[in-house]
């Protein structure tokens, strides 16, 4: 009786000092979009997006040749970026106006020549940081009736165009560089990854489908080594018992035969 008790204060003491202690170091972070505020850091969110920002960029063109390219006008791209998203609107240059009736047969010469036909963007304030997109001229010759051209920029969090694409889309009805579109690409805010419920069951990069994440650890096995010495402990006080009943009787056997 005595053993059993030691035994099961033990275990509930041993458990309440290490049940406590988490899992983790104390002094790692697992909060996201937290940090410390900088200069001006103290505006408001709703401050932030009714101040609105536009940036004028550079629009040229031209033919990827052997030699240095010769860049033409193509227009400019007013860009207007807020804390509730970013527009922009591209207006033709008055050189690109003039040349849009020429560009066919430009086209096709180029094809021939299998060059590429490029387009690139700048800012007037930074001329040395381009974006640049180029796409076969052979694609484009034989896509003018039915088709319009669409550039694609994706601009950074704080609304910075950081890539230049460029492609074309079948249209009835359109004709190439009639209707430039510019479609804008931004980044998205998320508090954290998206993972589906059901992503475990299929199987992610790395792991066997069917296979779940590791749970939190069970009592037993946080403290299976307590349990092990009480079982001990109790293993032992348990069979010091029968030991001391038999050395009696063994003594009383004697005295009979006496």
């Amino acid at each position: 009786g005595a053993g059993l008790a030691l035994a099961l204060t033990l275990a509930f003491q041993a458990a309440s000092v290490f049940g406590d202690r988490p899992e983790d170091d104390e002094g790692e972070d697992h909060s996201f979009g937290e940090g410390e505020v900088g200069e001006g850091g103290a505006e408001g969110w709703e401050a932030q997006e009714a101040r609105a920002t536009d940036a004028v960029y550079v629009m040229e063109h031209g033919f990827l040749n052997a030699g240095d390219p010769d860049w033409k006008p193509r227009g400019t791209l007013l860009l207007s970026s807020s804390g509730s998203g970013s527009e922009a609107r591209l207006s033709d240059a008055k050189e690109f106006v003039q040349l849009r009736p020429e560009l066919q047969g430009l086209m096709t010469e180029a094809a021939g020549r299998s060059v590429y036909y490029a387009v690139r963007m700048y800012s007037p304030e930074n001329p040395n940081r381009m974006l640049q997109a180029s796409i076969p001229a052979k694609i484009l010759a034989d896509r003018f009736e039915d088709w319009h051209d669409i550039l694609e920029v994706t601009v950074g969090a704080v609304g910075v165009p950081i890539g230049l694409s460029y492609r074309v889309k079948h249209t009835l009805g359109l004709a190439l560089f009639d209707h430039t579109q510019v479609h804008l690409a931004e980044p998205s805010w998320v508090e954290g990854p998206r993972v589906p419920p059901n992503f475990r069951n299929m199987g992610g990069p790395g792991g066997k489908a069917g296979q779940e994440p590791p749970g939190p650890q069970s009592f037993l096995r946080r403290y299976w080594w307590v349990i092990l010495i009480g079982f001990l402990l109790l293993s032992s006080t348990s069979g010091d018992a029968p030991s001391a009943g038999g050395k009696g009787g063994g003594g009383g056997g004697g005295g009979r035969r006496a």
